[in-house]
Order: C-alpha cells, then sequence, then structure tokens
C-alpha cells in the first residue's frame, strides 16, 4: 500500500518539474536524501532518474543561465574533479567494474550542477537549504523517535543508500544538525519550531548510532555552533538540554564504546582502518597517476595482495578514508583537486560569513550552515569512504551557488547594515523579499 501513494508523490513532482523546475530541483534533492522510496519498500526503481529527467527536461529553459553558471570556481573545479574521475574509470585495472559507478556518480554531479544555475536569488537558496534540512531532518526523526519510544538503542545498522550502516547514517545527520538550526533562525512560527525539534532527534539518532566517527564529527559541529553564536550561553544550554536525553538512556553502552579511542590498539575495528589505510597508500604507490580504478572495486581486488603477512590478510575492504580512497581510487592529481574543492570551499565560506554580516546581517546563516556542514564531514569522512556522497556535493554547490549571488550583489558601501529582515514565512510560496538599495 506505501507504493501507490509514492507512485502519486513522483507523479506530481514530475510534472511540478517540467512546470517549475526549480521547485523540481528542489524535489529531486529532497527524494535523493529521503529516500522515500526505501520507506515504501519499493527499492530499486528508476524513481529519482525519472524525476531528474523531468527537471532537466524543464530547466531547458533556463539554458543560457545554466551555461553562463558553468563559469563558477565551484562549478570548474567540480567539472575537473569529475573528469578526472572519469579518466581513472577509463584506465581502471579492471574497467568494467568503474564504469557503472561512475555512471552512478556523474549522474548525481549533473543534477547537483544545476544548484548555482538554477537558484539565484539568496531566498532560493535558503529553500535549498531548508529543503535539504527537511528531507534529512525526517531520517532523523524516525531514528530518533524510535530510539526514545524503545528507551534507549543502539542502531547497528543504516536506513540504505548512502546511509547503509549506522556510521554513515551518523555522518548524513551530524552534516544536517548544522542546516536544521540555522534553518530555524531564517523561518519563524511553527517552522521554526519544527527546525529546533529535528535538530533535537537528529541528536538522538547520532548518539544512539555509536558511531564514534559521527561523535566526534558531532562534537565538532556543535562546538563551531556554540562558539559562533551570539548567545553563546543559550546555544550551550539547549545543546546540554538536548543531548542529556539520549545520553543517559544509553550511558553504558556510549560510555562502553567511546572509551575504545583511547584504547584503539585494542579494538579490531580500528587497527583494520590503520592497517587498510597503509596498505592503500602503497597501492597508490604502484599507480600514482590515474589510481586503480574509480569506485572502490578495484582497490578491494587488489587489497588482499597488500595485505599479506597481516592479520587482515586475504579480506576485501575499503579503506574506511574518505581522502585516502579518492587517492588510490583515482590518483594524485583527483586528490588534489578533491582536497581543493573541499578545503576550499570550507575557507572561501569564512570569507562569505563575514561579507554577508556587513551587507545584510542575518544573511550570514547561509554560509555558516554551509561551511559548519562541510566541516563535519571534512572530519567524519576520515573514518569513511564517502567519496561519491552526494550530500557533499549538493552542499559545495550551494555554496556556488551563494558565490553566484553575493558576487551580483551591491558593493558592501553601498549597502546598508540592517538588522535581518527576510525570514522565510510558514508557507513554502509566500516569502517576502529584501532588495538591496542600488
Amino acid at each position: 500500500m506505501r507504493v501507490i501513494p509514492l507512485i502519486l508523490i513522483v507523479f506530481l513532482g514530475c510534472g511540478t518539474a517540467i512546470v517549475r523546475p526549480k521547485l523540481g530541483l528542489c524535489f529531486y534533492l529532497m527524494f535523493a536524501l529521503m529516500r522515500p522510496d526505501i520507506l515504501a519498500f519499493s527499492y530499486g526503481h528508476p524513481y529519482s532518474m525519472v524525476i531528474a529527467i523531468c527537471t532537466l527536461i524543464g530547466s531547458l529553459v533556463y539554458l543560457p543561465d545554466i551555461l553562463r553558471s558553468l563559469w563558477n570556481p565551484f562549478t570548474l573545479a567540480l567539472l575537473a574533479l569529475v573528469s578526472l574521475v572519469g579518466m581513472s574509470s577509463a584506465f581502471a585495472l579492471h574497467p568494467e567494474y568503474s564504469y557503472p559507478e561512475f555512471y552512478q556518480y556523474a549522474r548525481g554531479i549533473i543534477m547537483v550542477l544545476l544548484i548555482p544555475a538554477l537558484f539565484r536569488t539568496k531566498e532560493e537558496i535558503f529553500r535549498c537549504i531548508l529543503a535539504m534540512a527537511m528531507a534529512l531532518g525526517v531520517i532523523g526523526l524516525k531514528f530518533g523517535l524510535f530510539g526514545l519510544v524503545r528507551g534507549g538503542v543502539q542502531f547497528g545498522n543504516g536506513f540504505g543508500g548512502f546511509m547503509a550502516d549506522n556510521n554513515t547514517l551518523a555522518l548524513a545527520i551530524v552534516m544536517a544538525i548544522p542546516l536544521a538550526w540555522y534553518g530555524a533562525t531564517l523561518t519563524k512560527g511553527k517552522l521554526r519550531t519544527a527546525f529546533y525539534i529535528s535538530v533535537f532527534f537528529d541528536l538522538v539518532a547520532v548518539v544512539m548510532s555509536h558511531s564514534r566517527g559521527g561523535l566526534l564529527s558531532l562534537a565538532i559541529v556543535l562546538l563551531l555552533i556554540a562558539l559562533r553564536s551570539k548567545h553563546r550561553i543559550a546555544t550551550i544550554v539547549v545543546t546540554v538540554v538536548f543531548l542529556s536525553v539520549p545520553v543517559v538512556l544509553v550511558r553504558n553502552t556510549l560510555i562502553e564504546r567511546v572509551s575504545t579511542i583511547g584504547a584503539y590498539q585494542q579494538d579490531e575495528s580500528a587497527v583494520s582502518r590503520l592497517v587498510y589505510a597503509k596498505a592503500a597508500l602503497r597501492m597508490w604507490a604502484d599507480h600514482p597517476v590515474s589510481g586503480v580504478g574509480f569506485g572502490t572495486f578495484n582497490e578491494r581486488l587488489l587489497l588482499p595482495s597488500y595485505l599479506r603477512g597481516t592479520e587482515f590478510e586475504g579480506k576485501q575492504m575499503v579503506v574506511h578514508n574518505t581522502y585516502v580512497q579518492m587517492l588510490v581510487d583515482s590518483g594524485i592529481f583527483a586528490f588534489i583537486v578533491y582536497l581543493t574543492l573541499l578545503f576550499g570551499t570550507i575557507l572561501w565560506l569564512q570569507k562569505s560569513v563575514k561579507k554577508a554580516r556587513l551587507a545584510c546581517p542575518g544573511d550570514e546563516a547561509c554560509p555558516l550552515a554551509l561551511q559548519i556542514s562541510l566541516i563535519g564531514f571534512m572530519v567524519g569522512s576520515a573514518f569513511l569512504s564517502r567519496v561519491d556522497f552526494d550530500f557533499t556535493y549538493m552542499l559545495i554547490m550551494s555554496a556556488g551557488a551563494w558565490y553566484r549571488y553575493q558576487k551580483s550583489a551591491p558593493p558592501i558601501s553601498q549597502t546598508p547594515a540592517q538588522p535581518q529582515t527576510m525570514m522565510l514565512a510558514t508557507t513554502w510560496s509566500r516569502v517576502p523579499t529584501v532588495r538591496h538599495a542600488r
């Protein structure tokens, strides 16, 4: 019975995407993150592809602007990365294993490239951020509410798709927390309350995932939110209150899990990550330029030969480190471009925060949300292989859209500083617009 509402939603979303591609793109992003097909037990059908095709068809009316948006440092860097990853697939040791993975990767990249092309005003970029926060908020609510109802649990599995296990689930939800937190500052009324509730359930889900990498990235994210808040004490109090509920419920298993961080030598999972990373680096030294082939399959086939003489001999595993995974799969040039894209975006967003505060106080919520979310990924991805994580590229291209908006805005000297008056209304379509004086 769940499939019928899903098909109706997809049908309405496709029709909307053709007529109003901007809303269609928001719908695609929400669908890709929330995965209602998994919720409806209808996994494996091309719902996402159909929505993507309809959105692309509707976006043809914006073709001139799409072409102009390509001259964007964020877009150019991503295109360079995709080109290098494609080359690594073509020159892979076993291209037949790389091509399917690259196809999935490139398909997602095509869609996120539409973000800086279609979302040109700050209101549209805000909506994009809120859409992503709401989509993952549903997943946080699902797991957080289940954990509370059961009186505290330890999630051993994830949701599916890019959140297939507890570690990937925790990382995705950690990245959603800054979007929901700052999304609350961009809204009012019931929608603001909903975002704060979303933050609470997101925290519950992350804590009960017992993911050590997720907990570490969560600590960094919450610390940054508190330090960069105008009301630090209130923010800290709210965070402590929110966290106290799940921590108390799972305190015994959580303490046991966290204690293994300090004694990682006795933890097989932690030791294996170090062994796999060292083996992958030796593998990359044998294939330094284009790597062994995008998609982890080639790396997993070769890994056993680099594990001989270790206690993990004969095992086929991913590296469990995004940066090393990119290096060994796609080579040194793709690795450099990937680091430049990720860290360059984080650094630029810091400059954007300062500029937004001077131009229109309150607007800095957008670059802050994107930056802290990407920092959460930067930390958490050191313990996971998330090269093809589409959420990361959504955030980077949202930063590209924000870059385009700020570049077209009038000079700060011509923009009088004023308190934030732009609040997204509780209805999706009715959004008051603030125009800069020219």
